[in-house]
C-alpha cells in the first residue's frame, strides 16, 4: 500500500489517493498478473489535517487547555496548564480538577458549577485556584460542556487564564485612583479673601497621585502663610507623606507664625 499526491486537470489542485496491489498466481504459484485498486482518500486526508492542526493549536495555545470525562477525570491537559498549575501531565491524568481547589470556594459554589454544566450550559467565572507549590493564583475560567450524538455530555472542556498580575494591577490603579481624589480633597478648596491681594494655586500630577503640596494657612496675628512642598517620588506613598506634612505644618501654624519656627 502507498499514498500519491496528483495533480487534477493540470490545476494546481490535487488529490490523494490510496494504491493497493496483490499478484494473482496460478496453482504453481508462478505470477500470473496483479490488481490493482485505487481509493480517493482527499477526503480523509485533509479531515486527518484539520484535526493535526486543531491538536497543535491546543497543545501550544498560552491559554491552559483541561479536559474532563463527564465524571471529571482529567483525560487531557496542554503545556500551558503545566507551566501555570506546575502540575505535569502524569501528575493530574485520571484526577480529578479538585486538586487546584484553594479552599477559598464555598461547596455550593462548586455544586452550582457542576449543576450548569451537566444541564449544557457553559460556566463562565474567576477562580481562586492554588498551584502544586501552594501559591494561589486567578484563574479566568470557560468550562464548556460537550455532547455526544446520543445528546449525553462526553466531556468538559476548561480553557483558563491566569489573571492574578492584571487583578493586582486593577486594584492597584483603583487604589491610586481614590487616593488621587482623597489627596485632591486636601488642597484648599478655595483661595483665602486678603485684601489688595490675589492668591490661587492648583497643584495637576503627572501621575495618578503624587507630592505636590500647596496650602494656604491663616497664622496667628491675621498674616497669610503659603506653603509649596514636593515629595519626592510619585504615587501612593508620597500621596501619603505629603497628607502628613498638611496635617502637621497646620497644626504647627497654630501656634507660630514664624515659618522658620514652623518648619522646625
Amino acid at each position: 500500500n502507498c499514498e500519491i499526491f496528483i495533480r487534477r486537470n493540470g490545476g494546481p489542485e490535487g488529490g490523494w489517493i490510496c494504491v493497493s496491489s496483490r499478484p494473482i498466481a496460478d496453482s504453481n504459484g508462478r505470477t500470473l498478473g496483479g490488481v490493482v485498486t485505487f481509493r480517493d482518500i482527499t477526503a480523509l486526508k485533509r479531515q486527518l489535517e484539520r484535526h493535526q492542526l486543531l491538536s497543535k493549536i491546543v497543545e501550544d495555545t498560552a491559554d491552559a487547555v483541561l479536559v474532563t470525562d463527564s465524571a471529571g477525570n482529567i483525560e487531557y491537559v496542554n503545556a500551558a496548564f503545566e507551566e501555570m498549575t506546575g502540575f505535569t501531565r502524569s501528575e493530574v491524568l485520571g484526577k480529578n480538577p479538585r486538586l487546584l481547589r484553594s479552599g477559598h470556594h464555598s461547596r455550593s459554589f462548586y455544586e452550582d458549577l457542576w449543576e450548569k454544566l451537566l444541564r449544557g450550559e457553559v460556566f463562565r467565572e474567576t477562580i481562586t485556584d492554588r498551584r502544586k507549590n501552594g501559591e494561589l493564583y486567578l484563574s479566568s475560567q470557560t468550562i464548556t460542556p460537550l455532547r455526544s450524538p446520543d445528546g449525553t455530555i462526553s466531556h468538559l472542556v476548561s480553557i483558563a487564564k491566569d489573571v492574578t498580575e492584571r487583578r493586582k494591577a486593577m486594584e492597584l490603579e483603583d487604589g491610586l485612583r481614590l487616593a488621587r481624589q482623597v489627596q485632591q480633597r486636601l488642597f484648599p478648596p478655595a483661595p483665602p479673601n486678603v485684601p489688595g491681594l490675589d492668591a490661587w494655586g492648583v497643584s495637576i500630577p503627572a501621575h495618578a497621585t503624587g507630592g505636590d503640596y500647596f496650602d494656604f494657612l491663616t497664622l496667628p496675628g491675621g498674616g497669610l502663610g503659603l506653603v509649596i512642598g514636593d515629595v519626592s517620588g510619585h504615587g501612593f506613598d508620597s500621596a501619603i507623606l505629603m497628607a502628613q506634612v498638611r496635617a502637621l505644618v497646620r497644626a504647627a501654624a497654630r501656634r507660630e507664625s514664624d515659618p522658620a519656627r514652623i518648619l522646625s
